[in-house]
């Protein structure tokens, strides 16, 4: 069961996370109303099993009601997945609208590994994927990440060729 001191003490993170996963103009009330979802499936549901961190079984609480979230018509979490229109002078808005272009399930890894700083194998569990499946999506967010907050072109796999 959970208990407010841990409420208290995940908060900040559970935000910080959800905010990031909505990442489009309403970002803030989006993951606002993702947490408080989160905090009420947590608190309806059986506690994490034995050995399993609190904080790596909220947030994968979290990326099952953004999913389920985005998954329903109207409003709720923006999955935005078009490029940014203008370049800001701002180094946080062009972040904030980078993480906004990427695809949702790289927005996921990103975020699990870059912000919520969960391990590999960790941020696998949370989102129910192989560790060599996390790896594949957190290197191709990275470089598009990367590309769209330099204003370079992303690298594309063309350049590799199948070897028998």
């Amino acid at each position: 069961m959970l208990a407010r001191d841990d409420i208290e003490r995940l908060a900040p993170a559970l935000r910080r996370c959800a905010h990031a996963l909505c990442a489009g103009p309403d970002a803030v009330a989006a993951g606002d109303e993702l947490v408080r979802e989160t905090l009420r499936r947590a608190l309806q549901s059986r506690a994490p099993t034995e050995g399993v961190r609190l904080d790596v079984w909220l947030i994968a609480v979290l990326v099952d009601a953004a999913r389920a979230a985005a998954a329903r018509p109207g409003p709720g979490v923006a999955m935005p997945t078009a490029a940014p229109e203008q370049r800001s002078d701002n180094p946080a808005e062009r972040a904030q609208a980078a993480l906004a272009a990427l695809a949702p399930a790289d927005r996921e890894a990103l975020v699990l590994v870059g912000l919520a700083r969960l391990g590999y194998a960790e941020a696998a569990a949370a989102l129910g994927l192989s560790s060599t499946q996390l790896i594949a999506r957190l290197s191709a967010a990275r470089d598009q990440f990367a590309a769209l907050t330099s204003g370079r072109r992303a690298r594309s796999a063309a350049h590799l060729r199948v070897v028998k």
